[in-house]
């Protein structure tokens, strides 16, 4: 640590310190929110949907079948003569038959999304690895030094005479942390 610091307000780094503090309690809600969200999504996607398509196929098939049973009756009862066309049964049928291939086609997608989500998701729980791995390592250290530096800076300021070689000795130890004092040197 050679050379001057020119420090104008020790009152800054506490203020600074005491940001970082809340900075921290921040980030942690804001991460436990995120988790909370991609759990309600994850559970959207992957049980609601998975389930509720492949039923809603099912009542679709059941459908196309009775319209289908519906427009067979309605021919079996024409009489040649009739000019009735049964074309109420008939529309009935590709109604039935459109959504039949609308459930299909969201059960398609909503296995696309569940495989898409996972490769996502698997993306988000690396970055948050790291982002808790500086909460819980680096963050602490920053405000521990900063502490460190508002004493420091304190006991400086407390001692009227200029610093001798001892007490700039023990100012700059005291910046250090706990595996650099063990190191010993400067």
């Amino acid at each position: 640590m050679s050379g001057s610091a020119n420090v104008n307000s020790i009152e800054v780094i506490r203020k600074f310190r005491a940001a970082m503090i809340e900075y921290d309690e921040d980030i942690r809600d804001a991460l436990t929110m995120l988790q909370l969200e991609v759990r309600r999504a994850q559970d959207w996607i992957e049980n609601d949907r998975a389930l509720y398509w492949p039923e809603q196929v099912r009542n679709a098939g059941n459908a196309v079948v009775e319209a289908r049973n519906a427009l067979e009756r309605c021919e079996l009862e024409l009489r040649p003569e009739e000019k009735r066309s049964c074309i109420d049964e008939k529309r009935k049928l590709e109604r039935a038959k459109r959504r039949m291939r609308l459930c299909e086609e969201k059960v398609r997608v909503a296995k696309s999304w569940r495989i898409k989500f996972k490769q996502e998701l698997d993306e988000f729980v690396a970055s948050i690895t790291k982002t808790s791995s500086f909460l819980e390592f680096d963050l602490p250290r920053a405000i521990a030094l900063l502490e460190r530096m508002s004493k420091a800076l304190d006991r400086y300021t407390a001692a009227q005479a200029p610093p001798t070689g001892d007490t700039l000795q023990q100012a700059k130890m005291e910046l250090k942390t706990p595996s650099e004092r063990g190191k010993g040197g400067s």
